[in-house]
């Protein structure tokens, strides 16, 4: 019982200075890690006192929720702090992002296409990868990208008409089949099944 008293008092002696302060990054981690430690240390206290008693199951069953219990509004505080702790780098990024240098903003406005901006693509790539990409690949003159598409839409045909080919030769066969009653038989009966 004195133990359990020391324990709750030390994390209450832990916890109320960090709720009524405001807290950096660096304490709430490490109050965190206080209170997880703590809440070890009481849980391995419940059970050594459990299994002194007679009935043990139900007694380390309410330790470790009472454990579970602790730990889950320790994950939630952390998480919230690592979700803070994200928001205030992405500011820090947007804001030094708008801050960048000329230079790298004008290599940014060359490689744009004139005219009216569109919509980016959700998964479009970066303008230096557009540009170590153009770089790779080799320029190709209006009248031979005219010849490659028009080539891409024979294909293009082609395999559609072979769909289309395929699709009428099953059609056909499956109808002639209907047609000449060819149906699928009933499987057989096991052997010790009574029939209807």
């Amino acid at each position: 019982m004195r133990a359990e008293r020391f324990l709750l008092l030390a994390v209450l002696a832990a916890v109320v200075p960090f709720a009524l302060a405001a807290e950096n990054e660096a304490d709430q981690r490490r109050r965190i890690a206080a209170e997880r430690s703590v809440a070890q240390a009481r849980f391995e206290q419940r059970q050594r006192e459990c299994h002194e008693g007679f009935v043990v199951s139900p007694c380390v069953d309410a330790a470790r929720r009472e454990q579970r219990d602790v730990l889950a509004r320790l994950r939630r505080e952390e998480a919230a702090l690592d979700e803070r702790l994200r928001h205030e780098r992405a500011a820090q990024r947007a804001a030094h992002s708008g801050s960048r240098p000329a230079a790298a903003a004008d290599d940014a406005a060359s490689v744009a296409a004139p005219g009216p901006r569109r919509p980016a693509a959700p998964l479009e790539p970066a303008p230096s990868q557009v540009r170590a990409h153009s770089a790779k690949a080799p320029k190709l003159s209006a009248e031979a990208q005219r010849e490659t598409e028009a080539r891409n839409q024979a294909k293009f045909e082609a395999s559609k008409k072979a769909a289309q080919e395929h699709r009428d030769t099953v059609d056909k066969r499956n109808a002639e089949r209907a047609a000449a009653g060819k149906g699928a038989k009933p499987l057989p009966l096991p052997g010790g099944a009574s029939a209807p």
